[in-house]
């Protein structure tokens, strides 16, 4: 997959967390507030990768 293979590495891993939420954490059946605790998190992590990327994006790579 040469460069897109992070993304691809990603993608696979945010559906397998969606699995592990929808069936074995039975959110499927949950409250709506469980539900929105789940979403609540998921936008948080979101807002923390946004900014962890921006600093590593950012970042100069000094060889040598």
């Amino acid at each position: 997959m040469g460069k897109y293979a992070l993304f691809g590495q990603l993608a696979i891993g945010a559906v397998q967390a969606t699995f592990v939420g929808y069936y074995f954490m039975h959110l499927r059946h949950g409250d709506r507030i469980v539900i929105l605790t789940a979403l609540a998190s998921i936008f948080w992590m979101g807002i923390l990768f946004v900014l962890f990327m921006s600093d590593y994006m950012t970042r100069h790579r000094v060889v040598g």
